[in-house]
């Protein structure tokens, strides 16, 4: 029996109310052994148009296609690799079908198919409806995605040939080996369609309320039966597709990705365009372009003030001349070089041209405005502009913000007029800290080759340089903040600053910890000179500096590691917020956690410097002792109590520091330096502030790492906490202070010489921001 028989015997049979055994019994009875490719018609699965819901729908009833049954055809070989079911035919396929897609709405479901499956954070971060970031996520997947296409040779090759099944076979051999640099959910549509005898568009003929109505034919023009007609009388009148589409999940809002096409970069768009240029101009779709606006659209007449205020000769023509004179007028930075980039990316310079390059612009600039209008207000303030300036390693004060935002309320002229939606006569710019809009600031920067973010900021700020007295220098001192070297210098400056600053007090220090580990000590000596004497008297001179080459490979790589992650902290944090500088709880937590970062590296080298120093032994019979004695796990006593220790000595060690560096600021300018005597003041507050916090606690914890030093010794202190309250009961509360004064004297002298010598290498190293 013929399909169309099929229908004919089965048409007064009421499928919808048998159950499904019985419904699918009875259209395999019908069907009497036909299968695709051998009665019925082969389905050419075309990815993302639908294709699975068809073969879910046949295949309910028993019939075969697609993914559920092998291919009834040859392989074209430039895909063999492909999933099967998707792999197109080497020839034309006789009684087959598929269906086609509009290229774009098929990206934007392959972008949320595969991010739902593959990148389920991207998918998770998406947002109901319109979104800028949606966009952002999908422009970047659209790029990944056709990346390979736009240099493979095959596809070049195809598209020479029309995508006609001989052609493409001629093509095959001439590149064999040659992929098309795409999977298959991009492959362009018509090297399946080529081998279809008959096509449906995905758009106009997928209609499941008319199951008896037409559509358009893709190729040809004219009527053909719907999708639903046509699967009832070739396959089974039992066939619906209800049921079987694949919805949206209700409870998630759906992202729209339409707009951004109209937002996307024009390099990504144009290669998008000419990768399916073929299917575009084939089947009937409409690629994304700049339609011609009607002469009486404000657009229009937009773009013909600005045209002619280059044109000023009316030549109808701009000519590198007009384009020099127009940057003049603008005051934007321009060179010849910069000229002649300009006139190749558009192309010439007629009215239809420039209004052509101008609306391609425009859509660039909007992807750098919005950058900069993080908050997405649809405004930018000197606030938001501050911020980004500072994320793109900008020492700006607000004066110079403020000179930038002038420049272009200032201008004249079509491309400079300052009318935007918060001009100075209008209340809202003195209410939103002068404000400009995205008008305003895509007239500006229409003619300049500015094209992200960077060069936006360039071409912005020496374009200041003539608006009063207000010193642009901050412009040149962007520089790379990140990469190998940059962390380099960072960890370099660190380790000078500490490893300088720890040898000048490095007598101090020797006497510091003999104190904390015998408190009576320092009466017995008769203060710190006295002390210094007997060492001297003892060891002779060398002996005030026992243990500092173990303090100096200690320090330096902790001061280092301190110093860079506190930097690389505070600048996350501001990159990331609203804020041009840390507040109390943020400057206390990055200091805590620097300091642990840079203790823990170095906690083994300290215990062995705490011994060296408060025994006076040389460090090799005291490296065997230790080993002997209580084996290698002994470096890490008195880690848990180093932790508790640092912590709060870090928060405030860089909360003060870093307070009393951002008072100097305000009271002196953004870009005011610091010189050495505030530097080392502000240096040495902090350092005291943190000791005489956290001095007990380093005390006990030195008691803790020198315990056991002696075979069979006992531990006195359970942790921490119990061995300040055996001290303070057995000692005295002063005896957990003791050294804390000859401590100040050494403190003061290490911290600003530290803080001075690290500020002054940051500077050498033009790591200063």
């Amino acid at each position: 029996m013929e399909s169309s028989d099929a229908g004919a015997t089965s048409e007064a049979v009421d499928y919808s109310k048998m159950n499904p055994a019985e419904r699918r019994a009875a259209v395999l009875r019908d069907l009497n052994g036909k299968r695709e490719g051998e009665g019925l018609p082969t389905f050419l699965h075309v990815p993302k148009t639908g294709g699975t819901m068809i073969e879910s729908a046949l295949g309910s009833l028993g019939i075969a296609v697609g993914f559920c049954h092998k291919r009834p055809y040859e392989f074209r070989s430039a895909f063999v690799g492909f999933e099967p079911w998707h792999t197109p035919p080497r020839g034309v396929v006789p009684d087959s079908w598929a269906i086609l897609r509009d290229p774009y709405t098929r990206a934007q479901s392959d972008f949320l198919w595969r991010t739902s499956w593959e990148d389920k954070d991207t998918f998770a971060a998406l947002r109901t409806g319109y979104d800028p970031e949606n966009c952002v996520a999908f422009e970047q997947h659209v790029a990944r995605q056709i990346a390979g296409a736009t240099k493979s040779e095959l596809r070049k090759c195809y598209q020479r040939r029309q995508y006609a099944v001989e052609g493409m076979n001629e093509c095959d051999e001439t590149f064999k080996g040659v992929g098309m640099g795409v999977n298959s959910h991009w492959l362009p549509q018509s090297v399946m369609a080529a081998s279809a005898a008959r096509l449906f568009k995905f758009e106009d003929c997928l209609d499941l309320t008319e199951k008896t109505g037409t559509c358009t034919k893709p190729r040809a023009g004219g009527k053909q039966d719907n999708l639903v007609k046509f699967l009832r009388e070739r396959y089974h009148p039992a066939v619906s597709l209800e049921g079987h589409i694949n919805e949206w999940n209700p409870v998630i809002g759906k992202p729209d990705l339409e707009p951004c096409w109209a937002h996307m970069s024009p390099k990504v768009l144009n290669d998008f365009n000419e990768l399916y240029a073929h299917d575009f101009n084939a089947f009937g779709e409409n690629a994304v372009t700049f339609d011609a606006l009607a002469p009486e659209d404000y657009a229009f007449r937009a773009l013909r003030r600005r045209f002619d205020d280059l044109d000023r000769a009316r030549t109808g023509r701009v000519t590198t001349d007009d384009l020099r004179a127009a940057l003049t007028r603008l005051g934007v930075p321009c060179t010849e070089r910069s000229i002649e980039e300009f006139m190749s990316r558009a192309d010439g310079l007629t009215f239809a041209e420039f209004g052509d390059f101008a609306l391609r612009r425009e859509r660039e600039l909007l992807k750098t405005f919005r950058t900069f209008d993080h908050d997405r207000v649809g405004y930018l303030t000197t606030k938001q502009l501050k911020r980004v300036l500072m994320r793109e390693g900008y020492a700006a004060s607000d004066g110079d913000v403020e000179a930038m935002m002038t420049r272009i309320k200032a201008g004249e002229g079509a491309f400079s007029k300052g009318k935007g939606l918060f001009n100075a006569a209008n209340e809202k710019f003195v209410t939103h800290s002068r404000a400009i809009d995205f008008a305003e600031f895509r007239d500006f920067l229409l003619l300049s080759d500015a094209m992200d973010t960077t060069q936006a900021l360039s071409v912005w700020s020496r374009s200041t340089i003539d608006v009063g007295d207000v010193s642009m220098a901050f412009a040149s001192k962007r520089s790379a903040r990140h990469g190998t070297m940059q962390v380099a210098k960072h960890l370099l400056v660190g380790a000078i600053s500490g490893g300088v600053s720890r040898t000048i007090v490095a007598p101090l220090e020797r006497a510091k910890i003999e104190y904390m580990l015998d408190s009576t000590k320092i009466a017995r000596d008769g203060g710190l000179i006295g002390t210094l004497n007997r060492i001297v008297r003892d060891e002779g001179p060398g002996g005030l500096f026992r243990g500092n080459t173990l303090n100096v490979l200690r320090i330096a790589p902790t001061k280092a590691v301190e110093f860079f992650v506190y930097d690389k902290y505070k600048e996350h944090i501001i990159n990331g917020s609203d804020q041009t500088e840390l507040d109390g709880p943020q400057r206390m937590l990055g200091g805590s956690i620097a300091s642990m970062c840079g203790t823990a590296l170095t906690h083994p080298v300290d215990t062995l410097r705490s011994r060296v120093s408060g025994t006076g032994m040389l460090l090799g019979d005291c490296w065997k002792q230790l080993v002997a004695n209580e084996g290698y796990g002994a470096l890490w006593k008195g880690l848990g109590a180093n932790m508790v220790r640092v912590a709060p000595y870090g928060a405030i060690n860089f909360f003060v520091y870093d307070a009393c560096k951002s008072l100097y600021r305000k009271q002196f300018g953004d870009k005011a330096k610091m010189s050495a005597v505030p530097t080392m003041c502000f240096g040495a507050l902090a350092g005291a502030a943190a000791q005489t916090g956290v001095y007990p606690l380093e005390m006990i914890q030195r008691r803790i790492q020198v315990a056991g030093m002696k075979q069979g010794a006992k531990v006195a202190y359970k942790n921490m906490f119990h061995g300040i309250y055996v001290v303070g009961t057995t000692e005295g509360v002063g005896a957990l202070y003791a050294g804390l004064l000859p401590n100040y004297a050494k403190i003061l002298p290490s911290a600003a010489i530290s803080f001075y010598v690290y500020e002054l290498m940051k500077q050498l190293f033009e790591l200063d921001k």
